[in-house]
């Protein structure tokens, strides 16, 4: 074999070790230990990483009904923290009657900028989801920012640049001011990223969609195909996307969310691929390790 034909030979097989099998994305668990993983994560969302509804909270200051303006959500432990930020709030709001306060429009055109991003720099489309989780949760328990969309928009786009900084290859700070084309300089950034952390507790680790559609599909991955488990995981991971901009499904936990993209991904996909004895068995899978009933 001449040194041409050897070359030959390994491009062959680097490229054959480019391919990643979706069996690779997947946890390489034991049921019990996927079961124990979701069960943790199912405690993680409906704890310390759940957000409320700001969205209505900023219509009803809006529309001046006092008694929701001066009520603060509670943080968890007994304590009303958001009083002082809601008194705030309502202050900024007298003081100019003309402002439009944050809206679901704020944070869908604040979302799809994230993805252009993520997208421009090839990283993992996951990591919105990660970001928009901090500004969800932010903008729950400093309501001051709802009555500033520029405020508003600077925690959109340095809870995308904590978010890569914890989960990617870090983004230099003085790219996130240059995306901003000059509207927010590199210490404006700095400051809001240690407010953003400071106010969510430094709670940076919360469970995605993604993550739950993989642990879930982990329970059935040796019962199909490659191939399928693909089309599977794509078709999932489009609806998760498409969730994760839309502000309706900002509060409704991610578990459900997941379970609900593997469901109708399966029923767009040839019944073949995933019959419903498949489906009975993953159904009742999530039912033992993540009490379905509660989803």
């Amino acid at each position: 074999m001449d040194t041409a034909d050897k070359m030959s030979e390994i491009d062959n097989v680097q490229d054959e070790d480019m391919i990643i099998s979706p069996r690779n994305l997947l946890p390489r668990l034991s049921f019990v230990d996927i079961s124990d993983r979701l069960a943790v994560m199912r405690i993680q969302e409906d704890s310390i990483y759940r957000c409320s509804d700001y969205v209505s909270w900023t219509k009803h200051c809006f529309e001046d009904k006092d008694d929701d303006c001066h009520h603060g959500e509670d943080d968890g432990n007994g304590s009303n923290r958001n009083n002082h930020n809601t008194n705030h709030a309502r202050q900024q709001h007298h003081k100019n009657r003309q402002f439009i306060p944050v809206d679901e429009e704020c944070r869908m055109k604040m979302c799809e900028w994230c993805y252009q991003v993520i997208d421009f720099c090839k990283l993992r489309r996951e990591t919105v989801d990660i970001s928009m989780s901090y500004l969800d949760r932010y903008a729950s328990l400093a309501r001051n920012v709802l009555m500033d969309r520029r405020k508003y928009q600077l925690a959109a786009m340095t809870s995308l640049y904590v978010a890569i900084k914890i989960f990617e290859p870090p983004l230099p700070i003085s790219s996130v001011s240059d995306l901003s084309r000059g509207v927010y300089s590199e210490d404006e950034i700095s400051e809001m990223e240690v407010e953003l952390l400071f106010t969510l507790n430094w709670r940076v680790s919360a469970p995605t969609i993604l993550g739950f559609i993989y642990h879930m599909v982990s329970f059935i991955v040796e019962e199909a195909s490659d191939e399928n488990v693909s089309k599977l995981l794509d078709f999932s991971q489009f609806q998760a996307e498409l969730a994760v901009g839309d502000y309706s499904f900002a509060t409704q936990r991610s578990s459900s969310i997941a379970l609900a993209a593997l469901m109708n991904s399966m029923g767009i996909l040839d019944p073949h691929s995933f019959p419903f004895s498949l489906r009975y068995r993953l159904l009742k899978a999530i039912e033992v390790a993540c009490n379905v009933s509660n989803i």
